[in-house]
């Protein structure tokens, strides 16, 4: 006899204060980054977010600040499942996701979009490939993208 199993709906995680489904996660921002290019101008905000699953497991994941309200949950983990019966749930995580900014520690990082030497600060930094050397040490390490 060949049983197949059920698809199982999923375990809401986060409701809205009348207590309906949003989501199946709730995030939580652990870190905001302040990305800059070499020359000090801001290129974009980051978010470094928890997801928090019903089950206690979690997963962190970056994502583009300007992104909240389009982004595809289910693309940053299958287990993030968004309410299709709620109106706008996108909209509703995005403002959870706002309203933890304040509490999140703030990080500057500094992108480098080509190969070659930067001067950051009082740094110079090697870019090669998908790496960075770092000059002499410094106090505080810079933090790098490339």
């Amino acid at each position: 006899m060949n049983h197949t199993k059920q698809p199982q709906l999923p375990k809401w995680h986060l409701y809205d204060r009348d207590g309906k489904a949003v989501a199946s996660f709730i995030p939580k921002v652990l870190v905001r980054q302040h990305v800059l290019t070499p020359t000090g101008e801001e290129c974009e905000t980051l978010l470094r977010l928890s997801l928090n699953f019903s089950d206690g497991a979690h997963v962190e994941s970056t994502v583009p600040f300007s992104d909240l309200e389009r982004l595809n949950w289910p693309e940053l983990d299958y287990r993030c499942i968004v309410s299709s019966s709620y109106r706008n749930a996108r909209g509703y995580i995005a403002n959870i996701i706002r309203a933890g900014l304040d509490c999140a520690p703030v990080e500057t990082v500094y992108r480098l979009d080509r190969a070659g030497i930067f001067h950051i600060k009082d740094a110079i930094i090697f870019a090669a490939g998908t790496g960075s050397l770092p000059g002499p040490p410094q106090r505080r390490p810079l933090q790098i993208l490339i």
